[in-house]
C-alpha cells in the first residue's frame, strides 16, 4: 500500500509544473478594506491583512552552503590561521545567519576528527587529509571544523552540519554530537573540545545524514547492495553490502577507486578496504587478479609467500616485508572482495539523539520510497533535506528569454519543496522539517554570451523568488549554493563563480571578496524582513509574461510577501519579475495605520539582467535606499521591471471594531495561551487540571492541542477557556474546528467539543459516545446530526445557528438542519470540556486544531472553505 501510495504522490509532485494557489472565500480573521471594481486594464492591486499571523520567519533562511576545501575556497589565511579580515567584514556587511558545513558532494567523505585539533593528544587523526567526495583525491584544508566553528561564532552564524554517511557510522556521529554539544566533562570527546580551547558547547541544531544519496556517484557503500533492491530501504535500515575486486585505497587518498591501486613495491605496504568494516570470512585480496592468502601473522612465511593480514574492524590490509611475506610487485593492481554491514538512518538518529535529544537529524533522501521505508520501520524522524535546483536551459537563448525561462521554472521547483512539506506534515512519524540545504540555478547555468550569469542580477532575483516561498511557507532553514567560490577557476562540480561571495585572489585588495548580486539580495532581506509572515497577500489584475518554449503558460509578473516585527512595523516585499515593464500598483493594507513615510530598498532598477559586481572593483549591483511619502493604508507605488523592492512601514496595528470573530490556529509549542490570530485579541487560556493539555507539532495544519485524561479518569478541568464575546440566544453564530478523537470515553460518557460556562451555559457541541453522532444541548434541548465522528481520524465539525435553524456540518458538508432552541448565556466559552466535567459529560479525548468562532452564521460555501483551505 505504501509503495503505490507514495509512488503516485511523488509522480504527481514531479509532474507538477506550477503552484496551485487556493484563495479563501472567507477571511474570518480580518476586516478587508473594500476594493474598487477592477478590470483588465486597471492597476494591479496587492492586498494583505496586518492582523494575521501565518507563520514565524526563521532568520536561518538567510545563508549558504559552505565548503571546507581549498581553505574554504580562499577565505581562510593558512599562514596566519584566521579568516581573512576583508572577507569577514564583507560577510558581516551582508548579515547572513546560517552556514552549511562541511559542504555537499565534496564533503560526503569528510571525517570530523581529522578536522579538529589534538589538544590533549587523544586524536591521532587530527590534520590527516580529507577525501574529496567526487574525485576521491586527498584534500588538505586549514578551514577545518574548528576553524569553521570559530567563524560561525565570531559572525553570529548558526552552522548546520552534513554528516558523512558515505564512510561514517552511528557511533562516530554520536561522538561528533558530543564534541559539538556535549556537556558531560567526563566524556572523552567533550574533553577533546575543551582541550582544543572551547569549554562551552557549540549547540549545533541541524544535522543531515549524507548528501544527494539518490545520485549514483554519491551512494558510496550503497552501490554494493544486492541487485534489484531499493537503496532507500538500505539507507533507512542498513544492511549487508558486497563488493567484488574493488581497488584498495590509502587512508588519506581514495583516488584509486577511479581506476586501480598500483603497488609501490615497498616493504610492509598498508592499504585499506574503502567501505569497511569487513564481515569475517568474506574477504579475498587479489594482486594482479591472483588471490593471496590471509594469515594471522607473517611469522614463518618466506619472501615468496603471497599472504596478507586484515583488521576486519578498520579494513586495514597489511603485506609482508619481503622477508616474512611477499611484497606485491611494483605496479601490480591490488583489489579486494568483501562483504560489510552498514547501519542506516534509523541507527544514526537513535545514536545522535541519545547524546542530545534536542537536535534535528534529517534524512537527505526525500522520495516516496524513503518515506514508506521509514513508516514501515516505525522510525520517528525530524524531517528531510532537499536540493531544489532549476534545470539548465538552452544556452542559445537571448538574455531576456533565458531569464524568463529560468524564472518561470522556479515555480515547479518550489512545488517539490511545498509538496514535501505537505506530505511530511501528514506523516505521523515525521517532525515535518523540510530543509533546502542547496538550491538555486542549476550548476553551470548560463547563456553562451554571459558565462557569469549566475553571479548577476537575474540569479539574485531567482534566489529571491525561492526566498519569498520559504518565508510564506514557514521553511525553518535554507542554504543557497554556494557561500563562496574562486572567481578564476572552476571546481569539479560545475561552474566556479556561482556563489554569494567570490574570492578574487588579490589579498589586501579593498574588493578582494566580491559580493555578488545575490549577496546584495540577502542584505535586503536581512534588513527588510520581519519575524512573522502575514497571510499570503492577494493580487488582483496581476500582469503576466510569457516564457519561451512550446505552448508556454503565462507566468505572474508580481510576487509579494508581507511580514511584521515585534514593534508592529510592516515589511512588504514585492518582486516585479517582468524583464521590461514597470507596474504602478495599488497597495491595500487592512487593519493598519502607517506613518507618513516609509523606507524603501530596491535591487536591480535600471540594470542589465546579467549585470554583476566585477572582480576586484567597486560593486555595481547594490541596494538603493530611499524614503517615500505614504498617504495612508492604501497607496500606489510603481515597481520597476526585474527589480526586488522592500517597503518598511512604521505604524500600528488597528484592531477590527466589531470583534465578531476568533481564530485559534493552535500552533504554539509551549505556554498556557492559545493566541487569537484574528486580531480581536480574544486569546484563550489553557487549563490542565485533572488531565493534560499538551502542545503537539502534528496537527491538521501546523501544531495542535492534545487533550488527554490522566489514568482511567475521562474527565477533568483541562480545556481552552475563551472570553465571551456573544450571547448564543441573541445572535447567529458559528463554531467550527478540526478534531481527532484518540479513543472513545467510557460507556455513557459524551465527549465535549464546545461548551459555555455559567448557570445557563450548555454543551453547545459534543460527540455522543454511544452513536458517535454530533449533538447539541443548546437551550436545554438535544439536537443531533445524522453522520458520525470516528476515532483516530481528523474530522472537520461545525455548528451554525442561523435564525431559527441549527445546522450540523461534517467535513465541510451540511449534514442536517434542526430547530434551534436557545437560552441567554454570557458565560465564557470552553473548547474541549463541559462547564462541569463529569462521568456523563467528559472532555474531548484527543487533538483539536484550527478553531473558528464567529458572531454570524456562515454560509455553506464559507464552511466548505474552512474545510478545504486546510492542507
Amino acid at each position: 500500500m505504501y509503495k503505490n501510495y507514495f509512488k503516485m504522490r511523488w509522480n504527481v509532485m514531479k509532474l507538477k509544473k506550477r503552484f496551485m494557489v487556493l484563495l479563501s472565500v472567507l477571511t474570518l480573521s480580518s476586516t478587508i478594506i473594500p476594493l474598487t471594481t477592477v478590470s483588465a486594464t486597471a492597476n494591479p492591486v496587492i492586498s494583505f491583512n496586518a492582523n494575521t499571523n501565518a507563520t514565524n520567519v526563521s532568520p536561518l533562511l538567510f545563508g549558504g552552503n559552505h565548503r571546507y576545501y581549498k581553505n574554504g575556497i580562499g577565505m581562510y589565511d593558512s599562514v596566519n590561521q584566521q579568516v581573512y579580515p576583508d572577507f569577514e567584514n564583507s560577510y558581516n556587511d551582508i548579515g547572513l545567519k546560517t552556514m552549511r558545513y562541511p559542504g555537499g558532494t565534496i564533503a560526503n567523505l569528510f571525517q570530523w576528527q581529522r578536522g579538529v585539533g589534538n589538544g590533549n593528544n587523544t586524536n591521532p587523526d587530527s590534520g590527516l587529509p580529507q577525501i574529496h567526495g567526487k574525485t576521491f583525491a586527498p584534500e588538505i584544508s586549514d578551514f577545518d571544523l574548528d576553524a569553521a566553528l570559530k567563524f560561525s561564532e565570531d559572525t553570529g552564524t548558526e552552522m548546520t552540519y552534513m554528516y558523512n554517511m558515505g564512510n561514517g557510522n552511528p557511533t562516530d556521529a554520536a561522538n561528533l554530537v558530543q564534541y559539538l554539544n556535549g556537556t558531560n566533562t567526563s566524556n572523552p570527546y567533550v574533553q577533546l573540545r575543551i582541550s582544543n580551547g572551547h569549554p562551552a558547547p557549540y549547540n549545533i541544531n541541524y544535522f543531515e545524514i549524507g548528501n544527494e544519496t539518490y545520485l549514483g556517484y554519491q551512494k558510496y557503500w550503497l552501490n554494493g547492495i544486492p541487485a534489484g533492491q531499493d537503496y532507500q530501504n538500505y539507507y533507512v535500515n542498513g544492511g549487508t553490502i558486497s563488493f567484488t575486486k574493488q581497488p584498495v585505497v590509502l587512508k588519506g587518498d581514495w583516488s584509486s577507486l577511479n581506476n586501480k591501486y598500483s603497488s609501490t613495491g615497498a616493504a610492509g605496504q598498508q592499504v585499506y578496504v574503502a567501505y569497511g568494516p569487513v564481515t569475517a570470512g568474506t574477504d579475498a585480496v587479489y594482486v594482479d587478479n591472483t588471490a593471496w592468502t590471509k594469515v594471522a601473522t607473517f611469522a614463518g612465511y618466506g619472501p615468496n609467500d603471497p599472504v596478507y593480514q586484515l583488521d576486519n574492524n578498520s579494513g586495514l590490509i597489511r603485506f609482508g616485508n619481503g622477508v616474512n611475506g611477499k611484497i606485491p610487485p611494483a605496479g601490480a593492481a591490488i583489489t579486494v572482495s568483501y562483504s560489510s554491514y552498514h547501519f542506516g538512518y534509523k541507527d544514526y538518529i537513535t545514536a545522535m539523539k541519545s547524546v542530545d535529544p534536542s537536535i534535528k537529524v534529517l534524512s537527505n533522501l526525500h522520495d516516496g520510497k524513503t518515506i514508506a521505508a521509514l513508516a514501515a520501520a516505525n522510525v520517528a524522524y525530524d524531517g528531510m533535506s532537499i536540493h531544489p535546483y532549476t534545470v539548465n536551459q538552452n544556452r542559445t537563448l537571448s538574455l531576456v528569454d533565458y531569464y524568463k525561462a529560468t524564472m518561470s521554472q522556479v515555480g515547479a521547483t518550489l512545488y517539490e519543496v511545498n509538496n514535501l512539506q505537505r506530505i511530511l506534515k501528514n506523516e505521523p512519524l515525521s517532525g515535518g522539517i523540510v530543509y533546502p540545504s542547496e538550491y538555486g540555478l542549476g550548476q553551470d547555468s548560463h547563456i553562451n554570451e554571459s558565462k557569469n550569469y549566475q553571479l548577476g542580477l537575474g540569479s539574485a532575483l531567482i534566489t529571491a523568488k525561492y526566498q519569498f516561498n520559504f518565508i510564506q511557507n514557514g521553511v525553518p532553514v535554507a542554504a543557497k549554493h554556494s557561500m563562496i567560490d574562486d572567481w578564476a577557476t572552476n571546481d569539479t562540480l560545475g561552474n566556479g563563480p556561482a556563489a554569494i561571495f567570490n574570492s578574487n585572489n588579490i589579498p589586501g585588495s579593498s574588493y578582494n571578496f566580491s559580493q555578488s548580486a545575490t549577496a546584495q539580495m540577502f542584505k535586503l532581506l536581512v534588513n527588510m524582513t520581519g519575524s512573522v509572515a502575514l497571510d499570503a497577500p492577494t493580487i488582483q489584475n496581476i500582469p503576466t509574461y510569457t516564457p519561451p518554449g512550446t505552448n508556454p503558460k503565462p507566468v505572474n509578473s508580481l510576487n509579494a510577501v508581507a511580514t511584521k516585527d515585534a514593534n508592529g512595523d510592516l515589511y512588504v516585499l514585492v518582486m516585479n519579475e517582468d524583464p521590461t515593464n514597470d507596474y504602478a500598483t495599488n497597495l491595500n493594507i487592512a487593519n493598519y495605520a502607517p506613518g507618513a513615510s516609509a523606507a524603501v530598498w530596491k535591487l536591480g532598477e535600471g540594470l542589465a539582467l546579467d549585470q554583476l559586481n566585477p572582480s576586484g572593483q567597486a560593486p555595481v549591483v547594490v541596494n538603493q535606499v530611499s524614503m517615500i511619502p505614504v498617504s495612508g493604508s492604501s497607496f500606489t507605488y510603481t515597481f520597476p521591471a526585474h527589480t526586488l523592492t522592500a517597503i518598511k512601514l512604521t505604524g500600528s496595528i488597528v484592531l477590527p471594531s466589531d470583534g465578531s470573530t476568533a481564530h485559534y490556529k493552535l500552533d504554539e509549542t509551549s505556554g498556557s495561551i492559545a493566541a487569537d490570530s484574528s486580531g480581536n485579541n480574544l486569546n484563550g487560556t489553557i487549563s490542565s487540571t485533572g488531565g493534560t493539555a499538551t502542545w503537539v507539532s502534528q496537527g491538521k495544519t501546523g501544531g495542535a492541542l492534545d487533550l488527554a485524561p490522566i489514568g482511567t479518569s475521562t474527565f477533568g478541568d483541562y480545556f481552552i477557556k475563551i472570553p465571551n464575546f456573544f450571547d448564543p440566544a441573541a445572535t447567529d453564530f458559528t463554531m467550527a474546528a478540526w478534531v481527532k478523537l484518540d479513543q472513545a470515553s467510557n460507556a455513557g460518557s459524551n465527549q465535549t467539543i464546545f461548551a459555555q460556562e455559567g448557570s445557563s451555559g450548555r454543551s453547545i457541541l459534543y460527540r455522543d459516545v454511544n452513536s458517535g453522532q454530533l449533538r447539541s444541548y443548546l437551550g436545554g434541548v438535544t439536537s443531533m446530526s445524522t453522520g458520525t465522528i470516528p476515532t483516530g481520524t481528523w474530522t472537520h465539525v461545525a455548528l451554525v445557528k442561523s435564525g431559527s435553524n441549527l445546522q450540523f456540518y461534517i467535513n465541510g458538508v451540511l449534514d442536517s438542519t434542526r430547530t434551534a432552541t436557545t437560552q441567554s448565556s454570557t458565560g465564557d466559552f470552553r473548547i474541549g470540556a463541559h462547564k462541569s466535567p463529569s462521568v456523563t459529560s467528559a472532555n474531548w479525548n484527543g487533538v483539536i486544531d484550527e478553531v473558528h468562532l464567529s458572531k454570524k452564521a456562515l454560509t455553506a460555501a464559507e464552511i466548505s472553505n474552512l474545510y478545504n483551505v486546510t492542507p
